[in-house]
C-alpha cells in the first residue's frame, strides 16, 4: 500500500484529465505533488473515444502525440446525415488555420492513460493506488486530507497536508459534494448505448465520423484502431424494454444492460447494416447535461474534467473539455508554487473556463436533442437548412466552436494595449488579428526561428513585431519569460497570420494563449503585465 506525504499538490483521480495534470507540473519543474485513484487496477474501459486537436497541442509538448497518431484511428472528415449525407465537413480543410493536427483521432481511453501514465513514469513519478480520500478541510494556509486504504480492513485513517488539491474525481466527485458545489443541469428525457465493438467492414465513408439523424433515432459512429466506437440515443419504445421499474435519484427509469447481438438490431432500425463480430465495451445510461455552480472552493481546491461538467457521449467533447481545464489550471497552480505568480492568479481559471463548462453542457444537450426523431417537417427543415448553411460555409464557424478551436478566454491575465496612432487603430478595425485571449496557432510554429524551444518553453513567449526596426529593449531578464523573438518587418508571413500592421508585442501563456498584445514595443508594458501576476 502506498503511503501519502505532506506535499504541494495532491491530484485526485487518474484518469486522463488528472494525469494530464500531472504531466504539465512534471514540465513546470515541479515535483513535489502526488497523484492518486481510487481504483486498485488502471480501467480497461474504452469510454472516451475521440481526441480533438486542442488536446493533441496540449499533449504535444510531453512528446507523446506522434504515439497517439500512430496508434489512433485518424479521421478527416465529419459527416452529418440523415437517410442519406447531408453535410460533410472537412478538419483537413477547415481547422488547417488553426492547428497543426487537423484529425480527430479515434482512440480508447485506456490506451490515452497509458501513454500519459508512461509520461510520469519516465520522470519518476506514478499514480499511487486504493486511496479514498474521507475529508478534505481547507485551513487557509494548506489543505487537511484525510484518507484511508481501500483494501485496509481496519479503515485506519492517515492525514496529510497539502497546499493544492486538483480533483479530477469525475462526474459523481466526492470533492464536489463535500464542498457543497452545485452540479447543475439536467438528465436525458432518453438513455444511450456506448458502445467499442469489431464488426464486419461498415459502409461508412473511410476516415470519417458519422452523426447520423435517422428518422428512426440518431448515432455517432468512427473507426477505432479495433473495430469502431458508436454512441446510440435509444427510442422511447426501445428504452421501455431496456429499463427496469426502478427509479433514480431524479426521478427516471434505471437502465438495465442490454444483450451485444441487440447492437445490430438497433443499427438496422436506423437504416445501417452491421454485422458485429465481438463486443468490447458497453454501457447502457442515461446521460447527464450539467455544469457545477463553482470550479473552486474559492481559495485551494480546484475542479476540473467531468467533476465540473459532463455531457451526452453524442457529442464526444467530456475527455477533450476536461483536458482544457487542466491545462488552464496548471501552469498557475505551478507559477504559485515556483513563486512567479501571486495566488490570486488563479481566480482566473473559473472566470476562463467556466464559459466552455457551460458551451460542452449545450452542445451535449443539442447532440441529444438532434438523436431523436423528430417529425418530417422538422427533419425537412433542419435537413434543407444544414445543406445550405454548407454550401455557404455558415456552419464552420458553429463546428470550430463545437470542438473547441476558436476560443477566447477573458480574465485579468488577457489585456490589449493600443498604440498611440489613431490611424492604425483604424486600419485594425478590418483586418482578421489574432487577439488577446485566443490560443496562438499551432500552424505557426514553423515559422518561429526555434520551434521545439517554443513548444517546450514552460513560461511565457514573447513574441516582437519590429516593423520600425527600432532598438528593442532586452527582456530576457524578466521573471517567467523563457522564449524572445525579433520578427522583422520582412518576415511576412507571420506579420499576415497574426494580423499586425506594424510594431507589436505578442505575449504568449504557458498554455499558448495570447495573454497580452501590445501595439507599441514600449517594455514596461511587458514587465507591468510580469509583475502584477
Amino acid at each position: 500500500m502506498g503511503e501519502l506525504n505532506d506535499c504541494d499538490i495532491l491530484i485526485i483521480g487518474g484518469g486522463p484529465v488528472g494525469l494530464t495534470s500531472a504531466a504539465e507540473l512534471i514540465r513546470q519543474g515541479i515535483t513535489n505533488f502526488q497523484i492518486i485513484d481510487q481504483r486498485l487496477e488502471p480501467d480497461i474501459k474504452s469510454t472516451g473515444t475521440a481526441i480533438n486537436p486542442p488536446t493533441l497541442e496540449v499533449f504535444e509538448p510531453f512528446g507523446i502525440v506522434p504515439e497517439l497518431l500512430n496508434y489512433g484511428s485518424q479521421a478527416d472528415e465529419l459527416q452529418l446525415q440523415n437517410e442519406s449525407p447531408i453535410l460533410n465537413f472537412s478538419f483537413k480543410s477547415d481547422f488547417k488555420k488553426y492547428t497543426k493536427y487537423p484529425v480527430c483521432v479515434g482512440i480508447e481511453q485506456w490506451y490515452t492513460e497509458r501513454t500519459l501514465n508512461n509520461y510520469l513514469l519516465q520522470n519518476q513519478h506514478s499514480i499511487i493506488r486504493g486511496i479514498q480520500i474521507i475529508d478534505l478541510k481547507d485551513l487557509n494556509e494548506f489543505v487537511r486530507v484525510d484518507y484511508v486504504h481501500v483494501n485496509d480492513s481496519d479503515k485506519v485513517v492517515h492525514q496529510i497536508k497539502v497546499k493544492y488539491v486538483i480533483a479530477a474525481d469525475g462526474a459523481k466527485s466526492s470533492t464536489r459534494k463535500r464542498l457543497g458545489i452545485k452540479y447543475e443541469g439536467v438528465s436525458n428525457t432518453r438513455t444511450s448505448i456506448v458502445a467499442h465493438f469489431e464488426a464486419e467492414p461498415i459502409d461508412i465513408p473511410n476516415r470519417t465520423q458519422v452523426v447520423s439523424y435517422h428518422p428512426q433515432g440518431g448515432y455517432f459512429l468512427s473507426k477505432m484502431p479495433k473495430g469502431y466506437a458508436t454512441c446510440i440515443a435509444l427510442l422511447e419504445s426501445e428504452e421501455k424494454e431496456w429499463t427496469s421499474d426502478g427509479i433514480d435519484s431524479h426521478g427516471n427509469r434505471i437502465p438495465i444492460p442490454i444483450p451485444d447481438d441487440y447492437l445490430e438490431i438497433l443499427f438496422a432500425k436506423r437504416g445501417l447494416k452491421v454485422k458485429v463480430k465481438n463486443v468490447i465495451w458497453k454501457a447502457h445510461f442515461r446521460p447527464n447535461n450539467r455544469v457545477a455552480s463553482n470550479y473552486s472552493n474559492e481559495n485551494r481546491i480546484f475542479l476540473i474534467g467531468d467533476a465540473v461538467h459532463s455531457s451526452d457521449p453524442m457529442a464526444g467533447l467530456g475527455l477533450n473539455y476536461g483536458v482544457q481545464d487542466a491545462a488552464n489550471l496548471t501552469w498557475k497552480i505551478a507559477f504559485v508554487i515556483k513563486g512567479l505568480a501571486r495566488h490570486s492568479i488563479l481566480d482566473s481559471y473559473e472566470k476562463e473556463m467556466k464559459p466552455y463548462g457551460e458551451l460542452v453542457v449545450k452542445c451535449g444537450m443539442a447532440s441529444g436533442i438532434n438523436a431523436l426523431p423528430v417529425s418530417q417537417t422538422h427533419d425537412f427543415l433542419r435537413t434543407h437548412f444544414l445543406k445550405f448553411a454548407s454550401d455557404y460555409k455558415l456552419t464552420t464557424k458553429g463546428i470550430l466552436n463545437f470542438y473547441n478551436m476558436d476560443k477566447q478566454y477573458n480574465s485579468q491575465l488577457t489585456r490589449f494595449e493600443p498604440g498611440p496612432c489613431k490611424l492604425e487603430r483604424l486600419k485594425y478595425q478590418f483586418i482578421n488579428k489574432l487577439e488577446a485571449g485566443q490560443k496562438f496557432p499551432s500552424n505557426l510554429y514553423h515559422y518561429l526561428n526555434d520551434s521545439k524551444s517554443f513548444i517546450e518553453s514552460t513560461g511565457f513567449k514573447i513574441l516582437v513585431f519590429n516593423y520600425s526596426v527600432q532598438h528593442v529593449e532586452k527582456i530576457e531578464g524578466l521573471k517567467g519569460i523563457s522564449f524572445v523573438q525579433i520578427i522583422n518587418k520582412f518576415e511576412t508571413e507571420l506579420f499576415e497570420h497574426c494580423g499586425v500592421l506594424g510594431d507589436c508585442i505578442l505575449m504568449i501563456r504557458p498554455d499558448n494563449f495570447v495573454g497580452l498584445r501590445s501595439h507599441s514595443l514600449d517594455m514596461s508594458i511587458v514587465s507591468n503585465y510580469i509583475n502584477a501576476l
